[in-house]
C-alpha cells in the first residue's frame, strides 16, 4: 500500500471544510434507528451541529424523508413496524435524490464489501483518530452513523467518491473528539471511563473547531498496488 505524496495535508483540509460545511448548513438528519441508541445519536447529531428527527412511524417516514438531507437506518431492534418505516423512508429518499447510510450494526464480513479492498491501484482512506474506550459506551457506533448522516446531507455528494470523502470527514470528526474527549478528563486528574467518555464527547463534538478538527485529524490516503 502506497502513501500518495500530498494525501495528508489534502485530507486533513477537506475533513476541516466539511466541518464548517455542517456547522454553516445545519442539515436535517432523519434516523430510523434502533432503541438503544436514540437518545445518544439524536444528541450527538445536536452537537455537531446539525438537526435530528427520530422519525419511524410508516405513515411518516416517507413524507419526512423527502424533506431530509439524508436519512440513516440503523437495523438494530428491528421488527415488523419499524421495518415498514425503513422501508418507506429509504424508497421515499431513494426517489428523491436523499443519500442514504445504512447501519446494518452486528451482522459480520459482507463479501460484496470486503472484496474490492483487495483490488489494484484501488484509492483507500484511512481514519486513526479514535479511542477503544468507545466501545464500551453503548451507541457510540450507532451515533458515528447519524454524524456521517450529517456530513452526507451537508455535501449532498453527487457520486458514491464524494460520499466516502465526506463519510471519512466525519470519522475524523468523530473520533478526533473521542481523543480531545480522552485528554480533557486526564487534564482535570480523571481517569476516562465510560461514563465521562460519553458526556465529554458530546462536548467535544460541540466545542471543537474546524482548525482544531483538522489538526487532529489523522485521515489519510493511500493507493493499494
Amino acid at each position: 500500500m502506497a502513501e500518495t505524496a500530498d494525501a495528508p495535508e489534502r485530507a486533513s483540509a477537506f475533513v476541516k471544510g466539511a466541518v464548517e460545511l455542517v456547522r454553516a448548513t445545519g442539515p436535517l438528519v432523519h434516523c430510523v434507528t434502533n432503541l438503544v441508541s436514540m437518545d445518544l445519536a439524536a444528541n450527538a447529531v445536536l452537537a455537531a451541529h446539525a438537526s435530528p428527527a427520530m422519525v419511524h412511524a410508516p405513515e411518516e417516514a416517507s413524507g419526512f424523508a423527502r424533506i431530509a438531507g439524508c436519512v440513516v437506518v440503523n437495523v438494530g431492534t428491528i421488527d415488523a413496524l419499524w421495518a415498514e418505516g425503513m422501508t418507506a423512508a429509504v424508497r421515499a429518499a431513494a426517489g428523491s435524490g436523499v443519500p442514504v447510510v445504512l447501519d446494518p450494526v452486528g451482522v459480520g464480513p459482507v463479501d460484496v464489501v470486503v472484496a474490492p479492498a483487495g483490488s489494484d491501484r484501488m484509492l483507500v482512506g484511512v481514519c486513526g483518530n479514535g479511542q477503544e474506550l468507545l466501545t464500551r459506551v453503548t451507541a457510540a457506533g450507532c451515533a458515528l452513523s447519524a454524524v456521517c448522516g450529517a456530513f452526507l446531507a451537508a455535501a449532498r455528494p453527487a457520486a458514491a467518491a464524494g460520499a466516502a470523502m465526506s463519510a471519512l470527514a466525519a470519522l475524523a470528526f468523530y473520533g478526533g473528539a473521542a481523543d480531545a474527549a480522552a485528554e480533557a478528563i486526564k487534564g482535570r486528574g480523571g481517569t476516562p471511563g465510560p461514563g465521562s467518555m460519553r458526556s465529554e464527547l458530546l462536548d467535544q463534538l460541540y466545542s471543537a473547531s474546524p482548525q482544531e478538527v483538522q489538526d487532529r485529524s489523522l485521515v489519510q490516503f493511500a493507493t493499494i498496488e
